[in-house]
């Protein structure tokens, strides 16, 4: 599992699927799942899914990247989705957790 968790983190720029990671790690793909999730708590997909909105996270604070640009470098299938899959996990849009982060960095610094 911790070689899947790896092989996830050194692949967030494109799209990976289950399958891709059980080969990577040289397993049967519902074995792995199985395991993964047993493990993890979550199906690889949607752990995969938190490591990118993470990264996203982290763009958004530390970078200048346009939603577009980290919706295209996180391998989304457009910019659209990137959007709402966001707002489901964090119950607002990348732009206002730009907005309230830089807000509050702004704070500390001061």
């Amino acid at each position: 599992i911790v070689m899947s968790i790896d092989f996830i983190y050194a692949n967030l720029h494109r799209r990976i699927t289950a399958a891709e990671v059980a080969s990577a790690v040289k397993l049967n793909e519902n074995y792995f799942s199985k395991l993964f999730k047993q493990e993890t708590g979550m199906p690889v997909s949607r752990y995969i899914l938190l490591r990118k909105i993470e990264t996203a996270q982290n763009l958004l604070i530390h970078s200048d990247y346009s939603c577009a640009e980290i919706s295209e470098l996180l391998a989304f299938s457009s910019q659209s989705h990137f959007i709402s899959r966001f707002r489901e996990e964090l119950g607002v849009t990348p732009h206002v957790y730009r907005n309230e982060h830089f807000n509050q960095m702004e704070l500390t610094s001061d």
